[in-house]
């Protein structure tokens, strides 16, 4: 074997490793079974969310036509989002892969719940808002991208801002727990 393929084969599982112990690392440090991790990141204002008035956005990182991450994550999520109040809480299913038609995200998000708004961006965007939420996500081949699948708890901090509050990193998610987490939430900030 040629020491060109011995690299890119080493990089591959590199790369690969790197995301195992990222995704999993979030876990180790939360005693939450919903795997909550406090992650307070201030002054997002990513164009996407500059006409939302909603207080909370949840946010799922994902791509069009996953079959292994995504469908059982967000038929959790749209359980999850029908025990919320809609007058407080949006939700975005953001799209990892640019090379996916901007047109096929929205009905994909549709389709799991009506409410749910499929959110396509370019490779500048697309870094720009991984990098600033740390998401990862990488790909492993021309068909399949290898992502974390956490939900993200965005809440508003001022005029067209939002700061991260939560990430929910506990796969399935528990849906009894993180809804009733997000409206303890929601009515801890109102009292």
């Amino acid at each position: 074997m040629s020491k060109k393929k011995k690299f890119f084969g080493l990089m591959i599982i590199l790369i690969l490793l790197a995301t195992i112990f990222s995704t999993a690392l979030p876990i180790l440090y939360s005693s939450d079974k919903a795997g909550k991790v406090n992650k307070e990141i201030q002054n997002i204002n990513f164009d996407f969310l500059k006409d939302e008035t909603k207080e909370y956005v949840l946010l799922f990182f994902g791509y069009v036509g996953c079959g292994n991450i995504c469908p059982p994550s967000l038929i959790s999520i749209s359980q999850i989002y029908n025990r919320l109040d809609k007058d407080r809480f949006s939700f975005y299913f953001i799209n990892l892969q640019p090379n996916v038609l901007e047109k096929d995200v929205k009905p994909f998000a549709k389709a799991f719940n009506k409410d749910f708004k499929g959110i396509y961006l370019n490779k500048k965007e697309l870094v720009d808002i991984t990098s600033k939420l740390q998401v990862k996500y990488s790909p492993i081949n021309n068909i399949d991208l290898d992502h974390t699948g956490f939900l993200y708890l965005l809440e508003k901090s001022g005029t067209n801002k939002y700061k991260q509050k939560f990430v929910y990193t506990a796969r399935p998610f528990d849906v009894e727990y993180i809804s009733n987490d997000l409206n303890t939430i929601k009515r801890a900030n109102n009292d």
